[in-house]
């Protein structure tokens, strides 16, 4: 199933779900690029790891999918349940890409113009650390406020929590 911007808060219950009654899960990445360090197997496995993990950082993640597998005890089988997440950068991101890549992710039917124009937008962990630096600093709330404060964000929670209106949720 594509999980896509437009569908994600609606299908994320049925994600969850299928994920807690799951026997295991399985994950798979689409990157923009995937060049690799030569392989020697007489690494270890820190060295390799932070060579695999320098690879991937340099390239943009533009899928993630998700596949969960549940065994059926009465009719012993085992049935996957796929989920592809096309995933976009919030921010306007310059990114590296291999051509070989793009190539193998067009001859495998991905979708450019789904992905760009309905990927999830996502930030990667240094803009998150940097936005949310910036968010205290730019709502830095006085000591003599931040009870008055705390208490009229409490009341609009549960104003949201217990509002029949669907439109403010």
């Amino acid at each position: 199933m594509e999980i896509t911007v437009n569908n994600f808060k609606e299908k994320f219950e049925e994600i969850s779900i299928a994920i807690k009654e799951s026997t295991f899960i399985s994950i798979d990445t689409e990157l923009s690029g995937i060049h690799m360090p030569t392989n020697d197997y007489h690494d270890h496995m820190q060295l390799r790891y932070s060579q695999l993990r320098q690879c991937v950082t340099s390239f943009l993640l533009a899928q993630f999918g998700l596949c969960v597998w549940r065994w059926d005890l009465t009719t012993n089988e085992l049935t996957a349940q796929p989920f592809n997440f096309y995933l976009y950068p919030t921010r306007d991101t310059c990114f590296t890409s291999q051509s070989s890549s793009l190539k193998f992710l067009a001859q495998h039917s991905f979708d450019f113009n789904k992905w760009i124009s309905q990927g999830i937008p996502y930030l990667s962990h240094s803009q998150e650390e940097e936005m949310e630096a910036k968010r205290k600093k730019y709502i830095a709330i006085p000591e003599k406020d931040r009870p008055f404060i705390e208490k009229q964000m409490k009341k609009i929670a549960e104003w949201m929590h217990y509002s029949s209106d669907d439109s403010i949720k």
